[in-house]
């Protein structure tokens, strides 16, 4: 269902010849993929490419109504024997449609060999080439130029044996053809992980955080994601809260930018009968998964999904109300006192503070007792400027504040007391020489749409959640518009849980001027008399009402409404 359908139109009064804009979200089609965790479109064909399990799934999109399965790839053999495929964790098609794609492939040794990463062609699915990369590869992507295909590799903790996490860098050339991908040299792959020897000078990983203390740096550095620009590789390194800077052409990580902690308000409880998001006494650690490099006017930025993440095994959290039993460290006192204060003398409560998982590594003061608690994970997205390292914009806790506020069911208060919704999956795309954010949650099954041109202050634009059907969404990607064969804009969502991958279409938007004064607007031919209340907006024609943020009216009083 569209809940949301306004955006700003920001310059003079706006008539009916006004620019359109990007708008409300509506599902076209729900297929049933193999797995589909990521996904991924190969503009050569215009097949879109998903991960199923141990291959790749190719789905034939040209009617978006009724998407078919084209072809299911199987990379039997890339590994050698005794080892095989256990899992393809990612697939990124080549951005410049010379119909070949990769594919990161996690052996079943994933912790006594590295990863692999093939190279296949799109349209008969044959394997052109393979190449070594690090540990447990967790995300391929090409540059936007299509020279190289760069892949995060995470790394798994083993006592016996140096499973570091890194960076791979395969160099297959802006000009290389389909039928030369073949002729490629192992050499082109090289891995850099964050060893000193591939630390520019005064580069440091000192403070760094790593979800298990025994692993330690570097090795303990998890690289999830990875997006390029302007000949640099930036890395979200989920667990440490950070984002590394590789320097292609130096082969050296020029940066460790460090995400700051943030004191953010969030629903703590889920057991205080609802969305209560005003609690303001944690702070929020990034930890973002997907990221995404563009650049604006000259300048770098990184926007982050900011997830969160505890070790696999969870022996990492605890509920705060469970400190200081059964071995777990002890809360300050002093501490104690100051949130029993805050909370009507209970914060240990159910409905307080008792219930909220937090990391039970961060936080200890001399005595190892905490004096401050530290959730993963913000609930929020973030854009960070890469020249100064400084996140300079924040969604807060607008996530969960507009789910609440739009869509009640679609609020999942179960999560309340463990990362909340989960920022997973985003892409950035533009559109009407605009900028857009689309993002995805991961336990609300919602996709959140923002207008970033101004990438200092981001504006919401739209939200949509399919179905309670369609669960866990991982990726999103843009379907440009194709106006000479008819092609609209559209959205595609993978779903994990549910292994669906939902179409979605973009009508667009039309705005038009009015007295902020006045509460009956007629459109004439557009939709009709329009009714204004406050934040609502309702139409008869189509007996439906709208809502607008007061952020979205304009100084002149125009405001915008859905054109089919």
């Amino acid at each position: 269902m569209t809940i949301l359908r306004f955006l700003p139109l920001a310059g003079l009064p706006l008539l009916i010849s006004s620019p359109l804009r990007a708008g409300s979200l509506s599902a076209l089609s729900n297929y049933s993929a193999v797995s589909a965790e990521i996904i991924s479109l190969d503009p050569g064909t215009g097949f879109l490419l998903a991960t199923a399990e141990t291959g790749v799934e190719i789905v034939n999109i040209s009617d978006p109504a009724a998407p078919v399965q084209q072809a299911l790839i199987n990379f039997e053999g890339v590994f050698a024997s005794p080892q095989s495929v256990a899992n393809v964790s990612s697939v990124a098609a080549d951005p410049l449609g010379r119909g070949f794609a990769a594919a990161a492939l996690i052996g079943s040794d994933d912790t006594g060999a590295p990863g692999k990463v093939v190279v296949f062609n799109t349209s008969t699915g044959a394997v052109m080439n393979s190449f070594d990369v690090g540990f447990h590869p967790d995300c391929v992507a090409f540059s936007d130029d299509g020279a190289y295909v760069m892949v995060a590799n995470e790394g798994e903790w083993n006592t016996t044996a140096n499973t570091p996490g890194s960076v791979s860098v395969i160099s297959i050339g802006a000009d290389t053809a389909l039928d030369a991908v073949a002729l490629l040299s192992a050499s082109a792959s090289a891995t850099y992980d964050f060893s000193a020897g591939n630390l520019a000078e005064g580069v440091s990983l000192e403070g760094l955080r790593v979800s298990d203390p025994a692993e330690g740096l570097p090795n303990g550095l998890e690289p999830e994601y990875v997006s390029y620009a302007d000949g640099r590789v930036y890395c979200s390194i989920q667990e440490s809260s950070a984002i590394g800077v590789l320097d292609i052409a130096s082969g050296k990580w020029v940066d460790i930018i460090r995400m700051p902690y943030v004191m953010q308000r969030i629903d703590a409880s889920d057991k205080d009968g609802g969305a209560h998001i005003d609690d303001t006494v944690i702070y929020g650690m990034p930890m973002p998964d997907t990221i995404k490099a563009f650049m604006h006017e000259g300048t770098t930025y990184v926007v982050t999904a900011n997830e969160g993440d505890f070790n696999p095994n969870d022996t990492d959290k605890a509920r705060i109300k469970d400190l200081g039993k059964d071995g777990l460290p002890a809360i300050d006192a002093a501490y104690l006192a100051e949130l029993n204060a805050l909370y009507d003398g209970d914060a240990l409560a159910d409905d307080a503070l008792g219930r909220l998982n937090i990391s039970i590594i961060d936080g200890l003061n001399a005595n190892g007792e905490f004096e401050q608690f530290y959730v993963p994970g913000t609930r929020s997205f973030s854009v960070i400027d890469c020249s100064t390292g400084q996140v300079v914009w924040d969604s807060g806790s607008a996530l969960e504040e507009l789910t609440a506020e739009l869509d009640p069911a679609g609020y999942q208060d179960g999560r309340s007391d463990d990362k909340g919704p989960e920022p997973e999956g985003l892409c950035v795309f533009e559109m009407h020489k605009e900028r857009f954010l689309a993002l995805v949650t991961e336990r609300t099954y919602a996709l959140f749409l923002y207008n970033i041109s101004d990438p200092l202050h981001p504006v919401f634009a739209d939200y949509f959640r399919a179905s309670d059907t369609d669960e866990e969404p991982e990726s999103v990607l843009f379907l440009s518009p194709d106006v000479e064969h008819g092609i609209s804009p559209k959205l595609i969502v993978s779903y994990e849980a549910s292994k669906t991958v939902n179409i979605l279409g973009m009508n667009t938007w039309a705005g038009f001027p009015r007295d902020p004064a006045e509460q009956y607007v007629n459109t004439y031919g557009w939709m009709g008399w329009m009714y204004v209340d406050g934040n609502w907006a309702y139409n008869w024609n189509i007996d439906t009402w709208f809502y607008m943020p007061s952020s979205f009216f304009q100084n002149d009083g125009s405001w915008a409404y859905m054109l089919d």
